[in-house]
């Protein structure tokens, strides 16, 4: 996380140094490992859900800024869900007081990690959850998320989003990212899909012929976004993202491709 710009924080959070909340489970020793494409960097992923949490990171070249997500693997897409660490905090600690399904029970996990990582008060956890079971509800009534909501909370807003995660006309973005969009019904036309690397249904032997034809005309970037598509090979993505690792700045692409070494699934 550190190599991404993060905090020791964050860290020592993705190496199980801080408990997490027990509705989620840790990334550890890969004990709980899933077939993650080589954009996520994942911390955990929720005990009782195919929903991973963690970090999207796109190359640099990319112009990208890494963001904390939400990987939905069996759907299909990603989704920002904090614009800040003491967001992804607070996340986490919401999920949780909400799934115990009594707000006046804050566990022990939940107490250390706001008061570690958090500037978030226990009381105003306590207070908003006494308000709302609903998790929008929720993180928006904290002053962490006031002023600077995630793209999956944005919809409850009026406002123009400014956040980080792809939005309308923002072409350099992958699969996954766009087809949040598709998940929540809004038009269609925020990308556009004649890109090749945004077409959803392409077999296998058409996405290695386009990315073998990007490779060969030094377009890195369009490879990357190529391979970046729910149902790719993890053991043709690690031929490409080793191929790639020389070419552009993949901060996480060696611990990825230890992390993927036994893996003949698809993502």
């Amino acid at each position: 996380m550190k190599e991404l710009g993060f905090s020791d924080g964050i860290q020592n959070l993705a190496e199980g140094n801080i408990a997490l909340p027990e509705i989620f489970l840790p990334i550890l020793n890969l004990d709980n490992y899933y077939p993650w494409p080589p954009f996520f960097v994942p911390i955990c992923h929720a005990e009782h859900d195919i929903v991973s949490y963690g970090v999207v990171n796109h190359p640099t070249e990319t112009k990208r800024t890494p963001y904390f997500a939400a990987l939905y693997l069996e759907r299909g897409y990603c989704v920002e869900i904090s614009e800040s660490e003491i967001q992804f905090v607070d996340f986490l600690a919401a999920e949780d007081v909400i799934a115990t399904g009594d707000e006046t029970i804050i566990s022990a996990a939940v107490t250390n990690l706001i008061n570690t990582l958090s500037t978030t008060k226990i009381a105003d956890l306590r207070a908003a959850a006494e308000k709302s079971s609903i998790l929008d509800d929720v993180l928006l009534s904290l002053d962490s998320y006031k002023n600077r909501v995630p793209a999956k909370f944005h919809n409850k807003l009026n406002t123009n989003y400014t956040g980080v995660f792809p939005s309308r006309g923002a072409n350099n973005t992958c699969l996954y990212e766009a087809n949040y969009y598709n998940s929540q019904n809004y038009e269609d036309h925020f990308f556009d899909r004649k890109l090749p690397w945004l077409v959803e249904n392409i077999s296998q032997v058409d996405l290695e012929r386009m990315v073998s034809q990007y490779i060969l005309d030094e377009n890195y970037v369009e490879a990357w976004f190529s391979i970046c598509r729910p149902g790719v090979n993890v053991q043709y993505a690690k031929k490409v993202t080793e191929k790639l690792l020389s070419k552009i700045d993949i901060r996480q692409g060696t611990a990825w491709l230890a992390a993927a070494d036994n893996d003949n699934g698809n993502y």
